[in-house]
């Protein structure tokens, strides 16, 4: 057995981990700086993503108030909301989408937001989304007339008329 002085040894495993790691474009070394900035603290994953779900979130509330305002007018006026055709070359597709490109042009964070610009999975404009937005104001009507029956004693008369087929 060899004894080699420890000196010797270092220099040689020194050498050895430099030719490992290699140069400042090797692989290793764009590991280690992505490493480093992920121990950053502004440039973690968890605190982008905070920040960025914030973002997103806003903007979702600033398209549902939007919608909100469009569907609190049509249930107002006793309007309908869809149009016969709603396709992206109908010239008119219906009072919803129509009133809502109204308001955006007052806003330009609104026109930022909503429609096209929306992501294509949350525009808040499909028919089932405008129907729960129309029942979320259905139960809103309906918990205020509770609260302003409270615990009178109230009647409901319903009247029915069949036709000539007798339905």
């Amino acid at each position: 057995m060899y004894l080699f002085p420890k000196v010797l040894i270092l220099g040689i495993k020194k050498d050895a981990f430099r030719t490992h790691v290699g140069g400042v474009d090797s692989l290793h070394d764009k590991a280690k700086e992505k490493c480093e900035f992920l121990l950053r603290e502004k440039q973690a994953i968890n605190v982008v993503l905070r920040r960025q779900t914030e973002v997103e979130d806003h903007k979702y509330k600033d398209r549902l108030r939007v919608s909100i305002i469009v569907v609190k007018l049509l249930l107002k006026t006793g309007l309908p909301f869809r149009g016969h055709d709603e396709s992206v070359n109908s010239g008119n597709k219906g009072l919803y989408i129509e009133v809502l490109k109204a308001i955006r042009e007052t806003n330009e964070d609104i026109f930022n937001n909503t429609l096209e610009n929306a992501p294509k999975n949350n525009q808040l404009i499909s028919p089932k989304i405008q129907k729960e937005l129309v029942q979320c104001f259905a139960q809103e009507v309906l918990l205020s007339i509770r609260q302003d029956i409270d615990v009178d004693v109230f009647a409901l008369l319903v009247d029915e008329s069949s036709d000539v087929s007798r339905k």
